[in-house]
């Protein structure tokens, strides 16, 4: 009988669920996967922190998506914690109650390690080749940026300069002004430097955007040209 596993990768703005067969070719078959908005780095993330409403939101996520698991007989399910939990003075916390209130153990992964795992689930669905590509991964946050052909990786970086981390600390009017968009600019031009360094280094042949942001870029763009 094949195996189920789950994988959740709790984000900054999104849980992730994903639930897998694995076969015994060494393939696997997705056979189910939600998205769920748990804003655990709402308002605090800057003061790394998660306030109380965050906090029993994601919470109530993981119940949910443990009752998922129980519906898929999953055999073994694997939770990964990002920028918001790694950061958070309450993060530990966070990880002992639900681990009491579902069962599930959180690992809290290190951005070197979270661009890596990025890069290789890229690699599961872009044909790489000998040319250096630019992954980028835009999270609530951290953003992600890893430099790599198809055989490895060159140069990585995780860098706190997430969504959710931007709009707390600069709070932008809607739609935002000249003056704001200068001042994000400016400031991710600067904390950023490293990269523009790599791309030196590491002259690349096209950037390949993941995550939900991208995926929202995309339905922009397929809007405005009508199809």
């Amino acid at each position: 009988m094949n195996k189920k596993v789950a994988v959740i990768d709790l984000g900054t703005n999104t849980f992730n669920l994903l639930i897998a067969e694995l076969l015994p070719t060494g393939k696997h078959t997705i056979v189910y996967t939600t998205q769920v908005p748990s804003k655990i780095g709402e308002k605090s993330i800057n003061d790394n922190k998660i306030i109380p409403a965050a906090f029993d939101r994601g919470i109530q996520c993981l119940r949910d998506m443990k009752e998922f698991t129980n519906e898929y007989q999953v055999d073994k399910i694997f939770a990964f914690g990002t920028s918001a939990l790694r950061g958070a003075a309450n993060g530990n916390e966070f990880i002992e109650v639900a681990k009491k209130e579902t069962g599930i153990s959180i690992t809290i992964i290190d951005g070197n390690r979270e661009a890596e795992l990025i890069y290789k689930g890229v690699q599961l669905s872009f044909p790489f080749d000998d040319t250096l590509k630019l992954v980028m991964d835009v999270g609530g946050g951290s953003n992600e940026f890893i430099i790599g052909n198809k055989d490895k990786i060159f140069w990585r970086h995780s860098f706190n300069l997430g969504v959710a981390r931007l709009m707390y600390k600069f709070s932008p009017s809607n739609p935002m002004k000249v003056e704001e968009i200068k001042a994000v600019e400016e400031y991710l031009d600067s904390e950023m430097q490293i990269l523009w360094n790599a791309l030196q280094q590491f002259p690349i042949s096209e950037m390949i955007g993941c995550a939900g942001c991208f995926s929202s870029f995309h339905e922009m763009i397929c809007a405005k040209k009508g199809n």
